[in-house]
């Protein structure tokens, strides 16, 4: 609990939140109980705009609802939607798919509340999950996914992407590998549930906005699912932001990107609405 407290990003990284955004916390109801979410509710609420499931990063293994608020209240303010973040069970006390199974059953709920559809942003492990869920709901749901947007996705669980191989600074190699090992319990790491890079139909899923790092050992995970997403006629953009490390967007007060990213997020967010009328408020974000 304390190397968790201890991975928890300070408040003085992130600039003030929007005050037009409430936030505030609760339970869903979950297959194994209450799952714990913090919602980010926008004063005025944009019409046809897809709702918006978030989930976080930390390595299946620490994290949090809170870890992104500054993500989470400017993609609220943006696009006028409701923000949802989970608190989906974290490794190794709940290997997979126990965070899989939490994320899809908030996306079940979400759905329920939905009148437009839902989007789903994912960072880091985050992204793995919400890869993951779109593969999950395809085959199974079928919930109405307006758009994947996966942040510095970890999506290759035999770790041979170029970055990784090469030794781009940043984790290790063998750091990623333990945080796969702590999170994939007995199932194999080509699982397309623990590898969506594995997959091998990549049909019909969600169009997919995929933001990289430069300066980060993951980073070509995003181009490599990017193209093959491309590749089975799935709508995918990759954007890479030079000289950011792994996990910018928590740190916008010393990552120069960070805010760029956001507005990229909100604006793709708000061209995927089906509201004719919709513009980016985004001169007013930062």
């Amino acid at each position: 609990m304390r190397a968790r407290q201890a991975m928890k990003t300070p408040r003085w990284l992130a600039p003030k939140l929007p005050s037009s955004v409430r936030m505030h916390r609760g339970d869903i109801p979950g297959r194994t109980g209450a799952i714990p979410v913090k919602c980010f509710e926008p004063a005025t609420r944009r019409r046809a705009q897809p709702l918006v499931l978030f989930i976080h990063g930390g390595g299946w293994i620490s994290g949090g609802a809170d870890s992104l608020d500054y993500l989470c209240a400017n993609v609220s303010a943006g696009c006028g939607t409701l923000v949802v973040a989970v608190e989906y069970r974290l490794a190794p006390e709940f290997p997979f798919p126990a965070a899989l199974e939490d994320c899809q059953d908030a996306l079940g709920w979400l759905s329920d509340q939905a009148d437009d559809g839902v989007a789903i942003i994912g960072d880091s492990a985050g992204g793995n999950i919400a890869a993951a869920l779109c593969l999950l709901n395809r085959d199974n749901d079928r919930h109405d996914i307006r758009q994947q947007i996966l942040v510095y996705p970890c999506l290759d669980g035999l770790l041979e992407s170029r970055s990784i191989v090469n030794g781009t600074p940043g984790f290790s190699a063998n750091d990623i590998s333990r945080m796969f090992d702590l999170y994939r319990g007995s199932t194999a790491r080509t699982d397309p549930l623990i590898s969506p890079l594995h997959g091998e139909d990549l049909s019909g899923l969600p169009p997919a906005l995929i933001i990289t790092a430069d300066c980060d050992p993951l980073r070509d995970d995003g181009p490599r699912y990017a193209s093959r997403l491309q590749a089975a006629g799935v709508q995918a953009r990759h954007i890479n932001y030079p000289g950011m490390p792994h996990g910018f967007l928590t740190m916008p007060k010393l990552c120069r990107h960070a805010s760029l990213a956001v507005l990229t997020i909100v604006k793709s967010l708000v061209e995927r609405s089906n509201d004719p009328r919709s513009e980016s408020p985004a001169a007013r974000l930062f």
